[in-house]
């Protein structure tokens, strides 16, 4: 495709060309632009993951299924402002597993009230290790952490991943009082408060 004669500099560019912002949404030549674009991501997915910007062009890659809740959940869901208190717990966190409960607590997921009604909110959800972590959660009143090891490890999970989601998924269950650590970091129990 020839670039058009009036078209800016960042014609044609995938990772630019963001279709459902005012800027280009006002180009004169947004339509062969955005065309443009997609054959460069389709090049580029062949080595990196482009989803995202193929969804704000309305193209599915084989490999992903993005909707425009990808780009913007807060518009599709009603996410909660989190308060200070919330904030400061989530900062005790290692980075990946404040990120989830962040998450948790934006869409106002009360994992207490799930664990009363015996339900888990996690379920076919992704990140897996919750949805296996609160399943395992569900069925017992403590537990140890070699115990959710050997949940993890039955899925045929790395040694190194399995102990990556037992810490992530104890720290997430542990600071929105889920479970609470005794004696050691190997033995957690249920929270009744």
């Amino acid at each position: 495709m020839k670039r058009p004669s009036n078209a800016p500099g960042c014609f044609g560019i995938g990772v630019v060309s963001m279709m459902n912002t005012k800027h280009c949404s006002k180009c004169p030549v947004k339509s062969s632009c955005s065309d443009q674009a997609v054959i460069a991501l389709h090049e580029a997915s062949k080595t990196v993951d482009v989803g995202d910007y193929l969804a704000i062009h309305k193209v599915t890659p084989k490999h992903t299924s993005p909707t425009i809740a990808r780009h913007h959940p807060s518009k599709k869901m009603n996410l909660r402002k989190i308060d200070g208190i919330e904030l400061k717990m989530l900062f005790t966190l290692p980075v990946k597993a404040r990120k989830v409960a962040r998450t948790i607590l934006a869409k106002n997921i009360n994992l207490k009230e799930c664990l009363a009604k015996n339900v888990n909110p996690f379920e076919n959800a992704t990140p897996h290790y919750l949805d296996l972590a609160f399943e395992f959660i569900l069925s017992r009143q403590n537990f140890e952490k070699r115990e959710l090891a050997e949940v993890y490890a039955q899925k045929g999970w790395a040694e190194g991943t399995v102990r990556a989601a037992i810490a992530d998924a104890t720290s997430i269950m542990t600071a929105l009082e889920v479970i609470e650590c005794e004696y050691t970091d190997q033995y957690w129990v249920l929270r009744n408060d």
